[in-house]
């Protein structure tokens, strides 16, 4: 019974992260060409991964085994480790165990709680040596590359690294299982996820732009920072010894430690799984009806408050489509209390130059046209509409039903997309008004590109979404990440921006009988050429909207 649970579930967690429902009726060959290109996809994300912590590591090796620091090298990557498997696997464990679609279905049959909680608990396990991997495959070979390959080393990596995902997967597994109790009694439960993870992925960004300095600060008290994790937490410490030397008995107390750790965790959630598990979501506490008058509203408010609800209801639409509001309104914050320093820092780090002296670039005359560019690029970040209609599922026969218009539908959910983005730009623009200095007319310049950066996105978008709808999904995810109208609304309107710029800098360049514009010229005519250019794209979109577009979301059925 046990073996069957887990087949199972490796097979619904591989099925939601790479595969997609097969329609009756398609074509072979493209069935193949999605399963490439996710195949492709996959081995790129890997890679990156695999490059990102191999740099961490080359950072951190050359240092510390330069002085003889091995052990205080080995205890920073597993501490590394530790935490990418404990992050990446405490919102998984909650979703896996408590609000799995098949609990009730399972509780129902004469299965013992226990198995359920081992079936999950396991495929959260292989979750973990996954990330596991992406530091330690890494961490290893830059460590091989410096001193030498070493078998025995090998070995003792290998093990610690698996007795270290056994550690993450029982404290990850009390983090999901308190997380549950603790939303289990929430009204407001989406809101928290929401705001959960949204402050989690600030944070994260924050750490990564600062990677630079935590990496010196690493490298200068690591031997004092391990000396305190031995203290406070001696598992990464026996990690960290038993690889550096070789020593036994910490790799046996590492393993008896994480097996305890992980049997008494497994206990207790089988314990609270069925209160947990069927608890009705949301609904803690009793309501009290109060009267209230109806009101009534036309069909596109209606429809345009539905997508305003479900947007902000659903963390994976936020983070995927809907971040670049997000960055755009902390862009307007920072601009109000640094000012033009901001755009210094941006295009510092643009052009990878930390030297302040070394950065002479006239910033007032182009003051405009780089937060013309900043906000052009997180708008293409801001493409709900490509994923709105097939997130309407197999409702969405329901919806053709109505008594409703193809305008009816569609315009409310390009109007929340045009919405979302344009008043993080009205923000923008008011700052630069204000604070940098610009002229009315320049703040004006800057309003009505983001406003027709946002309608071309959106247009595009929904134009994506009805020619490549997918109302098959499982999972939302599937939908907001994988689908074809998702990959080719943001990278689509990223092709279109890169186009415009590659062509206005070639014109920029060869202008003038080949002599170029200068930085005034280019100050001048950039805003308003960008405007005239996606106006024009933004009207396509339209046409096609209202002919060829129109014609397939009446074939169309979920």
């Amino acid at each position: 019974m046990f073996k069957t649970l887990l087949f199972i579930q490796l097979r619904a967690l591989f099925y939601t992260m790479f595969m997609t429902k097969r329609v009756t009726g398609s074509k072979g060959s493209k069935t193949l060409i999605k399963k490439l290109f996710i195949g492709l996809l996959t081995v790129y994300l890997i890679g990156c991964m695999l490059f990102f912590f191999g740099v961490v590591a080359m950072q951190l090796c050359e240092p510390l085994v330069k002085n003889g620091l091995d052990l205080v090298y080995f205890v920073l990557i597993g501490l590394m480790a530790f935490f990418l498997m404990f992050i990446g696997s405490i919102f998984i464990t909650e979703k896996q165990l408590y609000e799995a679609n098949d609990n009730e279905l399972l509780l129902s049959m004469p299965v013992p709680a226990v198995y359920v909680v081992l079936s999950r608990i396991t495929a959260v396990l292989l979750v973990n040596i996954l990330y596991g991997a992406f530091t330690l495959i890494p961490a290893t070979a830059v460590y091989f590359f410096r001193v030498g390959f070493d078998a025995v080393i090998l070995v003792y990596l290998i093990l610690g690294g698996l007795f270290l995902s056994l550690l993450s997967l029982s404290l990850s597994a009390a983090g999901g299982w308190l997380l549950a109790l603790f939303i289990s009694n929430l009204k407001r439960k989406k809101l928290f996820s929401t705001v959960f993870m949204l402050a989690f992925f600030f944070s994260f960004m924050g750490l990564y732009t600062n990677l630079q300095k935590i990496l010196t600060r690493l490298v200068a008290r690591g031997a004092e920072l391990t000396d305190s994790l031995r203290k406070v937490f001696p598992p990464l410490f026996l990690f960290g010894k038993s690889v550096a030397e070789k020593d036994l008995p910490s790799l046996i107390a590492l393993l008896f430690i994480s097996l305890v750790s992980v049997t008494i965790i497994t206990l207790l959630i089988s314990r609270s799984f069925i209160k947990i598990a069927t608890k009705n979501k949301g609904s803690a506490g009793k309501y009290i009806y109060k009267q209230r008058h109806l009101t009534a509203a036309s069909p596109r408010k209606a429809l345009f408050i539905k997508e305003f609800k479900r947007f902000f209801s659903s963390v994976n639409y936020i983070m995927n489509s809907g971040l670049g509001s997000i960055f755009m309104i902390i862009f307007a914050g920072a601009l109000v209390i640094k000012g033009p320093s901001v755009i210094t820092s941006l295009l510092q780090t643009a052009v990878n130059n930390h030297s302040p002296t070394g950065f002479d670039i006239p910033l007032d005359s182009l003051l405009p046209v780089i937060i013309g560019a900043v906000i052009g690029f997180l708008v293409t970040t801001n493409d709900t509409a490509c994923c709105s209609l097939s997130l309407e599922g197999k409702a969405f026969p329901l919806l053709k039903s109505m008594p409703l218009g193809y305008y009816d539908i569609i315009v409310p959910k390009i109007a929340f997309n045009l919405a979302w983005g344009a008043i993080p730009v009205v923000l923008i623009s008011v700052a630069c008004f204000f604070r940098l200095g610009c002229s009315s007319w320049e703040s004006l310049l800057i309003l009505l590109a983001g406003i027709i950066f946002q309608l071309f996105t959106a247009l595009w978008g929904m134009l994506c979404n009805i020619l490549f709808p997918k109302f098959d999904w499982i999972s939302e995810v599937m939908v907001i990440k994988q689908s074809a109208a998702s990959l080719f609304g943001i990278l689509g309107a990223m092709g279109f921006f890169g186009l415009y710029a590659g062509g206005f800098i070639l014109f920029s360049l060869n202008a003038n009988g080949g002599e170029g514009l200068s930085l005034e010229q280019v100050s001048r005519i950039a805003l308003p050429s960008a405007i005239g250019f996606f106006s024009l794209i933004a009207a396509v979109c339209a046409a096609l909207l209202a002919s060829v577009a129109k014609k397939k979301f009446h074939a169309i059925s979920a």
